[in-house]
C-alpha cells in the first residue's frame, strides 16, 4: 500500500482528494458503519463511561474535533465488528521506537496468516494502534485467541498493560459494557492532524480519511480468512508467563499484599463476587504468585466482607491455578478491569511493575566481597554509591567490557583449544527500572579514558549472522587490523526473535563467536569471513521476554549456555543522580592504562601452584549437569570460570590465577547460576523430556536416536538428548530394546 494523496479542496459541505470526493454527511455515516460497536453506551476521553445511546451525531462531533469519541468494541452476543491493538510502551526511552516497530511486526504477522487488510493508527500519545475490521461480526473471543498468539510469538505479554488487546474481553458480564477504545481521525473534517490518523506503514505518510473509509470499507476482513488464521492456534484467552507452567513461585511483601486487599474489599459485592475471585487469582497466578498467598488473600476479603460462600471463592482460586498449570484459560487482568474503576486498576498494576523484587525473600543472594576483588571491585566500590544501578550489573558490565578492551592476546589454553577474555552477558531486569541501561553508562566512560579506540567498538542493532561478521569487517578496517567488537543490544529480545526466523544465521554465529576467533557464513554469492575476532555481547532484557522469546531449542543447542544471565534490580533513588571523585576516577584509569599496557604482549594464562587443589575441589561439580532448563543454561560452568578468573589475574598483571581469581570468579558464576533458577525456576524443566516422550508414545512400535534428533529439527545435542532418555528410563516411562538387521542391530526406543 503506497497512497500519496492531499488535500486539494476544502469547503463546508464537502472535502476533496485527488482521488476521492466526499460529502461530509457521506464520511460520517461510513464512519460510524466501520467503527460499529455497542450502541448502549459511548466512552469519553477521560475514561468516563456514558450510559446514552450512541448516534451518528456523536461521530460527526468527534470528526469536527468538538468531543473526542470512544466505542465500545464487544457486544452482549460476545461479538465484535472491529479489533485493535494497542502498543502502548509509555515507560520505556525508546517509546516511539518499540511500539512503532512492534505494530509493524504485528501487521507482518497478520500477513502471514491471512490476514492481509490491517491499519496502523499514530495514537494521541505518539504510539501506535493496529486496527481490524470485519465483514461481519466475529466472536471476541476468536479475535482474542489469535492476537494472543501472534503477540505471544513476538515475545509481548498482555498481562503488563504494555500493550493492550481490544476487545478486552472474551464477553461481557451481564450488565457490563467492557471497555472502549478512542477512536481516530478526531477533528479530521476541520483540518490536518498529526496523531489519532492512520498512516501508510511502509512509507509513514499520512492516509486521508475519505481514502481510509474507502480502502477499509472495501477490505473488511471475511470470516474463512479469520478460520484460516486461526488454524492450528491454540485455545488459550490469554498468553501465560512462560513456556513451561510450573506452578507460580513468588512471594508478595506485606505491604503489596494489604494494598491489593484493601483495593479489592470496596468491590466484594454481591452478584459479582465469583467472578471477582476468578479474575483476582487469575491476575495474580499469571503474575507469579504462589498459590497459598492468593488463597489467603481471597480468604481474607470474603471474610472481611462477610461472605457466607468462601468455600466456593476457594475452590475459585484452587481451580484457577490448575487451570493456569495446564496451559488453560484462565481470566485476569482483562476480568479485573470490568469491575475495579481505572484509577484502582492502574494502582494494582503499578504495584507489580514497581514492586522490588529483590526485596523478595527468593531473590538471588548478593555477590559476596569475594566478586569484588582487586581493581575491579574498587572501580565498583567507587561508582555503587552514585549510581541506581544494580551492583551486580555494574561489575559485570565491567568485566564484559574490559575482557573486550584486552583482547586475543590473552588467554587459557585447554586441550588445544584456546579461551580467551571474551563474555557474553545478559542483564535480566523486571522492567525498564531495573537500570540495566544505567549500569553500562560509568563503565563505558571509564573504559573509553583508557583506550580511546574502545567506544568505535561498540555496534547494537545485530540482525543477521552475515551482519555481524560484517562489522568485525568494518572494525578491523576503520582500526587497521583491530577486531575487537564490543556488542551491546538493550533490547536483547529482538536476537531471539530474528534469530528464529527462517534462514537466518545469527544465532549459529554467536554460538561460533563465542567458541572461536574464525567466522563464515557460505553463500552462494558472497561468502564472508573473519578471523581474529574478538566479539563481547551484553544484552538487556526483562524476565518476561526472556521467558516467553527463548526456545526450547535455544536452551538445549548451546545457544543459551555461551551467556551470563544476570539478575539485576533498581539498588536505589538519586533524584539528582551521582556525583563521584574525578580525582580518584582518573586514579583508577591510569591503573587500567597500565594493566593493558601489560597486556600488549601474548599472555598465556595458567594456574597457581596454590590454586591447583581449589580448582581440582571444584571442577567435579561445576561439570556436573542433567537434562532441565537449569543444567543446560549452565552447561558451561568451567571454560566460564576460567575465562573470569583470567581477567581477574590480568587486573593484577599477572598470568597465574591466584585462589583470590579463582574464587571471585566462582562467585560471579554462582550469582549467574542462581539468576538463571530464579527465572527459570528451581525445578527441572522437562520440555525437552516431554517432547522426546510424546514422539515415543505416538510411536509405539518403538523410535531411533536419529528419528528423535530429526523431530527435534536436529538443533538440540546429543548430550542432552541422552540425558533426558536416561531420566525417561530411570522413572520408568521409555524402554530400550535392540531390532536385528541385515548388518548391526538397531536400538529402538519404545514407551513401557
Amino acid at each position: 500500500m503506497n497512497l500519496k494523496l492531499e488535500v486539494t479542496q476544502k469547503n463546508d459541505n464537502c472535502i476533496t482528494h485527488n482521488h476521492c470526493n466526499f460529502d461530509k454527511k457521506e464520511i460520517v455515516n461510513l464512519f460510524s458503519e466501520l467503527f460499529s460497536g455497542r450502541t448502549d453506551c459511548y466512552g469519553k476521553l477521560e475514561g468516563k463511561c456514558v450510559r446514552e445511546k450512541l448516534t451518528d451525531s456523536h461521530y460527526q462531533r468527534h470528526l469536527k474535533g468538538e468531543e473526542s469519541l470512544g466505542v465500545y468494541t464487544t457486544l452482549d452476543d460476545g461479538t465484535c465488528n472491529f479489533a485493535v491493538v494497542d502498543f502502548d510502551f509509555k515507560e520505556f526511552e525508546d517509546k516511539e521506537i518499540k511500539a512503532k516497530e512492534n505494530a509493524e511486526e504485528f501487521i507482518k504477522q497478520l500477513k502471514a496468516r491471512g490476514i492481509s487488510h490491517s491499519w496502523m493508527e499514530i495514537s494521541k500519545s505518539n504510539l501506535y494502534h493496529v486496527w481490524v475490521f470485519f465483514e461481519e461480526s466475529v466472536q471476541a473471543k476468536d479475535i482474542r485467541i489469535l492476537f494472543n498468539s501472534i503477540l505471544g510469538n513476538m515475545g509481548i505479554n498482555t498481562n503488563n498493560g504494555h500493550v493492550e488487546i481490544f476487545p478486552k474481553q472474551d464477553f461481557v458480564r451481564e450488565g457490563g459494557v467492557g471497555n472502549y477504545i478512542n477512536l481516530p481521525y478526531f477533528g479530521a473534517l476541520e483540518g490536518s492532524l498529526d496523531t489519532r490518523i492512520m498512516i501508510d506503514w511502509d512509507t509513514g505518510e499520512i492516509i486521508p480519511i475519505e481514502n481510509f473509509l474507502t480502502l477499509a470499507s472495501e477490505n473488511k476482513v471475511a470470516g474463512n480468512q479469520l478460520e484460516k488464521a486461526l488454524s492450528g492456534v491454540p485455545e488459550t484467552t490469554e498468553c501465560h508467563s512462560n513456556g513451561y507452567l510450573e506452578e507460580p513461585t513468588k512471594h508478595l511483601s506485606k505491604n503489596v499484599r494489604d494494598q491489593i486487599i484493601s483495593t479489592v474489599i470496596p468491590y466484594w459485592e454481591e452478584g459479582q463476587r465469583q467472578y471477582l475471585a476468578l479474575s483476582l487469582s487469575g491476575y495474580l497466578a499469571k503474575n507469579g504468585i504462589r498459590r497459598e498467598e492468593t488463597l489467603s488473600i481471597v480468604e481474607e476479603i470474603a471474610n472481611t466482607c462477610d461472605d457466607d460462600e468462601i468455600t466456593q471463592r476457594i475452590a475459585c482460586v484452587n481451580a484457577t491455578y490448575d487451570n493456569y498449570n495446564k496451559g488453560k484459560s484462565i481470566i485476569g487482568y482483562s476480568g479485573l478491569q470490568q469491575i475495579l474503576s481505572t484509577e484502582d486498576m492502574a494502582s494494582i498494576t503499578k504495584l507489580f511493575e514497581s514492586m522490588s523484587l529483590c526485596k523478595e525473600d527468593n531473590w538471588v543472594k548478593p555477590l559476596s566481597e569475594n566478586a569484588f576483588h582487586g581493581v575491579a571491585g574498587e572501580i565498583i566500590e567507587m561508582i555503587e554509591p552514585h549510581s541506581e544501578a544494580d551492583k551486580a550489573a555494574l561489575l559485570v558490565n565491567f568485566l564484559v567490557g574490559f575482557g573486550n578492551l584486552l583482547g586475543s592476546k590473552v588467554y587459557y589454553e585447554v586441550e588445544g583449544h584456546k579461551h580467551p577474555t571474551k563474555i557474553f552477558a545478559v542483564l535480566v531486569g523486571k522492567t525498564a527500572k531495573a537500570r540495566k541501561g544505567t549500569s553500562w553508562g560509568y563503565v563505558k566512560d571509564i573504559l573509553t579514558s583508557v583506550d580511546d579506540t574502545f567506544k568505535r567498538r561498540i555496534q547494537t542493532g545485530l540482525s543477521t549472522g552475515e551482519g555481524l561478521i560484517s562489522a568485525v569487517s568494518g572494525i578491523e578496517k576503520e582500526q587497521c587490523g583491530d577486531k575487537r567488537l564490543l556488542v551491546v543490544e538493550e533490547e536483547f529480545s529482538s536476537i531471539f526473535r530474528k534469530g528464529g526466523r527462517e534462514g537466518n544465521t545469527l544465532t549459529q554465529i554467536i554460538r561460533n563467536a563465542w567458541d572461536t576467533d574464525e567466522l563464515h557464513v557460505l553463500t552462494k554469492t558472497s561468502p564472508l569471513h573473519a578471523e581474529g575476532a574478538h566479539i563481547s555481547i551484553l544484552g538487556h532484557i526483562t524476565f518476561e521476554e526472556l521467558k516467553q522469546h527463548i526456545t526450547s531449542t535455544e536452551i538445549h543447542n548451546g545457544f543459551g549456555n555461551r551467556f551470563l544471565w544476570i539478575c539485576v534490580a533498581r539498588s536505589k533513588e538519586l533524584p539528582f543522580g551521582g556525583n563521584f571523585d574525578d580525582d580518584a576516577l582518573s586514579l583508577y584509569i591510569e591503573k587500567l592504562k597500565e594493566v593493558v599496557s601489560y597486556a600488549q604482549q601474548e599472555i598465556k594464562i595458567k594456574w597457581a601452584e596454590e590454586t591447583k587443589p581449589l580448582w581440582e575441589k571444584v571442577y567435579s561439580k561445576l561439570a556436573q549437569h542433567d537434562s532441565g532448563v537449569v543444567d543446560a543454561l549452565t552447561a558451561r560452568a568451567e571454560p566460564y570460570v576460567i575465562r573470569i578468573a583470567s581477567i581477574y589475574a590480568v587486573l593484577d598483571k599477572t598470568n597465574e590465577i591466584s585462589p583470590e581469581h579463582l574464587r571471585a570468579a566462582l562467585e560471579v558464576w554462582r550469582y549467574s547460576e542462581d539468576s538463571v533458577k530464579f527465572i527459570f525456576g528451581t525445578k527441572s524443566d522437562n520440555s525437552l523430556e516431554t517432547q522426546i516422550l510424546s514422539l515415543i508414545k505416538s510411536n509405539p512400535q518403538g523410535v531411533s536416536r536419529t528419528d528423535i534428533s530429526a523431530n527435534l529439527n536436529r538443533k538440540v545435542d546429543a548430550t542432552f538428548i541422552q540425558k533426558a532418555l536416561d531420566n525417561l528410563e530411570s522413572k520408568g516411562f521409555i524402554t530400550f530394546t535392540e531390532e536385528k538387521t541385515s548388518g548391526r542391530p538397531r536400538e529402538i526406543i519404545k514407551p513401557t
